[in-house]
């Protein structure tokens, strides 16, 4: 049977040319004119992804996106890659609309161009940098999404099998992986592609399990408003439990070993 796979990709401008944007101040939106745009860098992997679940499973690839008419010029692109189709959700009343509205308008395409067997899209954009949209388009749809469940990481960690056990905890729930600056900076990871916190990304998921993060001011404001969160850490005075829904003083390899083997998972 053949699938349909929806890819939802913004048209952003080009993040090399930054440093020549500037800020209306009277709308709040950034000014494009003269600045060129291309395909949102995070969604070029989910055209790349669909396109070799086509390759591999045989299926329909359609790109959507919510944008000025120019935006024809990156759906077109992703067309070039190999998607089979493109729409393009364009109206002047969109203009400037925040991450909740640009969800609701996405979804409802999504709607009326399905149904769908995936949705893909890129885990955020480069001139917004929210990470809200995917989640919220699925929870417009009904939809489960990736970022159902966060799964992160930070110095209590310690060493690398432990945080491949937290990374196979994440894969085994259909989860998204986090982590704080310490993995970074103790060779763990090597971008701040994942980070959570001031200097990183923000997140909601229905449930955030934090293992060996301690530190809670910066990390906080990334992760606040997950609906459920545990954490793990061996100091019973971490300052995450402070705002933790449920807190597990243990050592994190230790409960991770267990949930693994709860789940099956060697």
């Amino acid at each position: 049977m053949n699938r349909k796979i929806a890819v939802c990709i913004k048209s952003v401008p080009d993040p090399d040319l930054y440093g020549s944007i500037t800020l209306d101040p009277v709308t709040k939106t950034l000014r494009r004119e003269g600045v060129k745009s291309v395909v949102n860098p995070a969604d070029k992997h989910a055209i790349e992804l669909a396109i070799q679940l086509k390759e591999q499973f045989g299926a329909t690839v359609t790109l959507l996106s919510m944008g000025p008419d120019s935006a024809q010029r990156e759906l077109r692109e992703g067309l070039s890659y190999g998607a089979d189709a493109a729409f393009l959700l364009s109206d002047r009343k969109f203009g400037g609309a925040d991450s909740l509205a640009t969800s609701y308008v996405l979804a409802q395409g999504l709607e009326k161009a399905g149904p769908f067997d995936l949705i893909l899209t890129g885990n955020e954009s480069a001139d917004g940098a929210t990470t809200h949209v995917p989640s919220q388009i699925g929870e417009w749809l009904g939809l489960p999404h990736i970022m159902d469940v966060v799964v992160a990481g930070g110095l209590g960690i310690r060493n690398p099998e432990t945080w491949e056990k937290a990374k196979k905890l994440a894969a085994a729930l259909d989860g998204a992986v986090g982590y704080t600056r310490p993995l970074i900076d103790l060779g763990l990871e090597k971008t701040d592609e994942n980070m959570i916190g001031a200097s990183g990304k923000s997140v909601r998921p229905k449930l955030y399990l934090a293992f060996g993060i301690s530190d809670a001011s910066h990390h906080v404001c990334g992760m606040k408003d997950s609906e459920l969160i545990l954490s793990v850490n061996r100091d019973e005075n971490a300052e995450i439990f402070h705002v933790s829904d449920y807190k597990v003083v243990a050592d994190c390899g230790e409960i991770l070993d267990a949930l693994l083997k709860e789940l099956d998972i060697s």
